[in-house]
């Protein structure tokens, strides 16, 4: 099977067995969101399903074992969970600040997304983009086909 990230992606995607093979062996030391796999899809399916749904597919030099999944400014970064179990949610879901994401924090009494010493504005539409961005990406994890 071979899925590639068209367009949408500055960066060209190709997955092949060879590189599934990869990412289901990769081992990882950061904390997991663990969503429930209701309908067990593999690796590829999972990736085939979220650009279906608008996801951008990108990879990263600083996350040699990761995917980022991208869309309308959010990122998260997505790892294998193990053996036929698919894909997992690695740390943070939050907005794209360079190659990097700025996880949703409170700082001095207001919301923001901070990553090092960069700091943007977690506005009432982006606080909305970012929920929207995690329920979705919740619902392909799961199994759940999106409509677009």
């Amino acid at each position: 099977m071979r899925i590639w990230g068209g367009t949408r992606c500055n960066q060209r995607l190709v997955i092949d067995n060879r590189v599934i093979e990869k990412l289901v062996g990769a081992a990882h030391n950061y904390p997991i969101i663990n969503y429930p796999i209701i309908n067990s899809m593999d690796s590829a399916e999972q990736l085939q399903q979220l650009y279906v749904a608008g996801f951008d597919l990108q990879t990263f030099d600083r996350f040699p074992m990761a995917i980022g999944a991208l869309r309308d400014g959010c990122i998260a970064f997505l790892v294998p969970a193990g053996p036929d179990a698919g894909l997992q949610v690695l740390g943070n879901v939050g907005w794209r600040m360079g190659e990097s994401l700025g996880p949703l924090v409170e700082r001095s009494g207001r919301k923001v997304f901070l990553h090092k010493e960069e700091m943007i504005e977690a506005t009432p539409e982006r606080i909305a983009i970012l929920k929207k961005f995690t329920a979705d990406l919740k619902a392909v994890l799961r199994g759940e086909r999106l409509t677009v």
